[in-house]
């Protein structure tokens, strides 16, 4: 995986992403979006029954996904 290139990817799941996208597909883009720019090396994502940690998942960020149920 250190051979993706995770913005590359992003940018096109965004591209292919029908607008206008729903707040929780909306969320998701957003966060793994700022946690590329920040750098950050982990994303937290609360949820009830993982729908949201799966979305955050689908756009492929470069940090592992930590989900709280």
């Amino acid at each position: 995986e250190s051979s993706l290139d995770y913005s590359a990817i992003f940018k096109d799941l965004i591209r292919s992403t029908p607008l206008p996208m729903s707040p929780l597909e909306s969320l998701a883009s957003s966060a793994v979006r700022t946690a590329n720019k920040a750098k950050a090396t982990l994303i937290v994502v609360l949820t009830r029954g993982g729908t949201t940690a799966k979305l955050v998942a689908k756009y492929r960020p470069a940090v592992p996904i930590l989900s709280v149920v």
